[in-house]
């Protein structure tokens, strides 16, 4: 009976009904240079920089991707809604 019900439901309603728009969160932190003596590094020092920095990059790269998705679903749900308006209402003269 369960099966029949949410089989009838997933027809009636369209998919995008249950599509939501999830905002990205942007990463925040930066890393920090390391300090270096004299301006002699131990290489250490500028390899945990490195790895750092590449980390940092990839966080934004995914964040700037999430945030074209994301866009694209807010232009979507736009699209969707103006469309289901025009569907229902009608201009006068």
């Amino acid at each position: 009976m369960n099966i029949k019900v949410l089989v009838i439901g997933l027809i009636c309603f369209p998919i995008s009904a249950f599509a939501y728009c999830s905002e990205p969160d942007q990463p925040y932190s930066n890393p920090s240079a390391p300090y270096c003596y004299d301006n002699v590094c131990e290489s250490w020092e500028v390899d945990s920089y490195r790895d750092d920095v590449e980390r940092n990059m990839r966080k934004w790269n995914s964040y700037a991707e999430e945030a074209i998705d994301y866009a694209k679903c807010k232009r979507n749900e736009l699209v969707e809604e103006w469309n289901e308006f025009v569907s229902y209402n009608r201009v006068r003269n």
